[in-house]
């Protein structure tokens, strides 16, 4: 059985801009980064060089190694709170910090907090509504199944919804 994958359109620009919010597919989940110019992306490395909750440095890397061939896509915003520059300098400022958690302070809070000087991440927060559902499915469940049926059922549950998530992140 196959799994869908998010509807996310992600393509190689010719070049984007100073300050631009870059988002990178990866395997169940996105990497996000800033421009900075002269072909260089600010991110928090964490996940983008495996799996590891809780380390990463925020470094300066090509785009290309940023993308790793998987192509990117800018994300935009209605009114930002920084743009072009400033958004650079602030990811400029932060360049080294080791502070990197997957769930409190990953390379999409970072991103945020260059533009809109807010500590947020969709995808968190779209995982923990898909665990609350999958929680709830679980709660009414065992009291009409086994677990061995409900636990199952339950997380499948909760993956479906964060895979409806992804491929409508409109609604």
């Amino acid at each position: 059985m196959s799994v869908p994958q998010p509807s996310i359109k992600l393509e190689i620009l010719e070049k984007p801009n100073i300050g631009d919010h870059l988002i990178s597919s990866r395997l169940g989940y996105t990497h996000h980064g800033i421009y900075i110019g002269n072909g260089k992306v600010i991110h928090y490395s964490g996940l983008a060089d495996g799996l590891t909750l809780t380390s990463g440095v925020i470094e300066e890397a090509t785009l290309e190694a940023f993308h790793n061939g998987r192509g990117y896509s800018v994300k935009t915003y209605a009114n930002p709170h920084f743009t072009g520059l400033v958004v650079a300098q602030r990811a400029k400022s932060r360049l080294g910090e080791d502070q990197y958690n997957v769930f409190s302070n990953n390379c999409e809070h970072f991103c945020e907090w260059c533009i809109n000087d807010e500590h947020h991440s969709e995808q968190i927060k779209q995982a923990k509504t898909a665990s609350t559902k999958g929680l709830m499915a679980f709660t009414l469940l065992r009291t009409i199944v086994p677990p061995q049926v409900s636990i199952p059922l339950s997380l499948c549950y909760g993956a479906y919804c964060l895979l409806q998530k992804n491929q409508n992140p409109q609604g």
